[in-house]
């Protein structure tokens, strides 16, 4: 691969990279406005985000396989279309029904993009580059968290809930465009389609003790977010009073924390072994936790005591993450479509669970979600010393 084609193969990346996340957060700001306009619970309209990861998992396999046969690009387009449909009929569902299909529609579609820009990382880049390059791809999808709730935040005022969709099926119709005319084709070798092949590579990729290790930590620090997500609309809008602009701009601070832990990351490992950074940084995170939870438990639910744990869990959690994902990514060169898409399944299989049981949380205070946290980072230290041990 040339330098020009490695140039815009990377832009391209960059540009479909936070298609995942804006999956999820441009419509937070909207989700009680939705509860109330669809006629539904909180629990209930909360379901369009463990419903979007479930189906985001589940597909993730399949493109793996379909990218290790295929090669990257045809799978890439397929997906990117369905995500494309997907968002077009949720911008003009008036059902609760019709908006969960859309979001199933959604989830298949954008483990196209996510699956086949990891695995066109790995194919295209080496080394240290590799490792760069994924750092850069966890700051390029960390501008979902950042941009999304801001911007579906003053739609939802000016435009109602509907808008987000809208938005949503203009920039994967850009991306779909962007795939078609200059994605070029990554894949090294290609591998039959043989179902007993197939098997034999997960196998080989879901026993491995560093790779499951691995995935399982990169699913609790992302459940972090994805917790938020979906207890803090109804925290900071029923609970405090914000307008959904308002708390778009609180999330935007807090996507903004993500992103200079991402940026941080550059500078801490050039001085600090990257096992080091981890460890410290999942210890100071569950510290901040039992701090939180120490708050919530003895005085009313605060916006200060709420958004400053959080934003610094945040920092941490985005510094630490990239860690993590560059190190599962090189674990099995070889098989990189295989390999990212289970990576990438297993994880939001993980986060959907987390997910769908916060939507049965208390909003009212900050205890539940505090609890929740302690819990997730407590499973992730552990789960970290047995990776370290490896």
């Amino acid at each position: 691969m040339t330098e020009s084609q490695k140039t815009i193969l990377k832009l391209l990346i960059l540009f479909g990279v936070p298609l995942s996340g804006a999956g999820i957060d441009i419509f937070i700001p909207s989700l009680p406005s939705m509860s109330t306009a669809l006629g539904v619970t909180k629990s209930a309209v909360s379901l369009t985000i463990p419903i979007y990861l479930l189906a985001y998992g589940l597909a993730q396999p399949v493109f793996g396989t379909l990218a290790d046969s295929f090669g990257r690009r045809l799978p890439l387009i397929f997906g990117t279309g369905l995500f494309v449909l997907g968002s077009l009929i949720a911008s003009g569902a008036e059902t609760l029904e019709v908006l969960l299909f859309a979001r199933v529609l959604q989830g298949i579609g954008v483990s196209g993009p996510a699956v086949l820009t990891k695995a066109s990382l790995t194919d295209a880049f080496e080394g240290e580059e590799r490792m760069r390059m994924a750092n850069t791809m966890t700051i390029a999808w960390s501008v979902g968290p950042v941009m999304s709730p801001v911007l579906g935040g003053y739609l939802q005022e000016y435009y109602g809930w509907n808008s987000n969709f809208q938005f949503l099926t203009l920039y994967s119709s850009l991306l779909f465009l962007a795939v078609l005319l200059w994605w070029p084709e990554t894949a090294p070798d290609r591998v039959p389609l043989r179902p007993k092949a197939v098997l034999t590579s997960y196998r080989r990729v879901l026993f491995h003790r560093e790779f499951y290790l691995s995935v399982a930590l990169l699913g609790l620090l992302y459940s972090v977010m994805i917790v938020f997500n979906v207890l803090g609309p109804f925290l900071i809008q029923k609970g405090l009073g914000f307008t959904p602009s308002e708390f778009g701009r609180v999330v935007l601070w807090l996507g903004l924390a993500w992103f200079l832990g991402n940026l941080s990351n550059k500078r801490w490992v050039r001085s600090f072994p990257r096992a080091q950074i981890i460890r410290t940084g999942l210890i100071s995170m569950l510290s901040l936790a039992f701090l939180m939870l120490g708050i919530a438990l003895v005085t009313p639910l605060g916006f200060w005591s709420l958004i400053i744990p959080t934003f610094l869990l945040f920092i941490i959690g985005g510094t630490v993450f990239p860690n993590i994902w560059g190190r599962v990514l090189s674990i099995f060169p070889d098989a990189a479509g295989t390999a990212s898409a289970l990576m990438g399944s297993l994880m939001i299989l993980g986060v959907s669970v987390v997910s769908a049981a916060a939507g049965f949380l208390s909003a009212d205070t900050a205890v539940h979600l505090s609890l929740t946290y302690v819990f997730l980072l407590a499973t992730a230290l552990s789960t970290f010393l047995k990776l370290d041990r490896s």
